[in-house]
């Protein structure tokens, strides 16, 4: 009786394995755009962006679907590339620096005598409850070099996405950080030394 459990057992797991290639986890990125009109002769100040803080879940690597209220789901198959405290920082240095009222420093330069940009994600997911929508909630803190806080800003934006798959959702939230960084830049513009 056991032998012919165990070839049985081998059989179906067997099958289940050999029928068709698992799926292969795929990567993805924000992607910032600056137009080069939009890039000044001389910037004004140094500005430092750190990596951002992310709140749980929304930190981890995979992308997080909002299944019902209060209920998230990672995906196994569809993932940042990075840290995603990492990648909005990227995009926000490129979409300030390109704004031109700060010369932005690289991630690991010395910020002694800069303001700083601090960021807080609050919300990075894809809400499938009623129809794919992409939410992402951003907090923008400037502070000078005393750390007085010279900008404190929130933004909370949602887009419809074509579809829930990865990549459609992963270009809705795009758009919307494009969006967030273009009025952050704007308001960095006008904040006085």
């Amino acid at each position: 009786m056991k032998r012919t459990f165990v070839v049985i057992a081998l059989f179906v797991l067997g099958a289940c394995s050999f029928d068709r290639p698992s799926p292969e986890k795929s990567f993805y990125a924000f992607e910032t755009v600056v137009t080069e009109q939009s890039l000044p002769t001389t910037p004004r100040r140094l500005l430092a962006v750190p990596r951002a803080s992310v709140a749980p879940p929304f930190g981890a690597r995979a992308l997080q679907y909002r299944i019902a209220a209060n209920r998230y789901e990672p995906s196994y198959y569809h993932n940042w590339a990075d840290d995603p405290g990492a990648l909005i920082a990227a995009a926000a240095r490129v979409m300030v620096a390109g704004d031109g009222a700060f010369a932005v420093l690289a991630p690991n330069a010395d910020a002694s005598g800069a303001a700083v940009l601090d960021l807080y994600v609050s919300a990075l997911y894809v809400d499938v409850t009623v129809a794919p929508t992409v939410v992402l909630g951003l907090q923008a803190t400037v502070r000078d070099e005393t750390s007085q806080v010279l900008l404190t800003r929130e933004f909370q934006r949602s887009e419809r996405s074509a579809t829930a798959e990865a990549g459609d959702a992963v270009a809705a939230l795009n758009t919307v950080l494009e969006g967030i960084l273009d009025e952050l830049a704007a308001e960095l513009s006008r904040v006085e030394r």
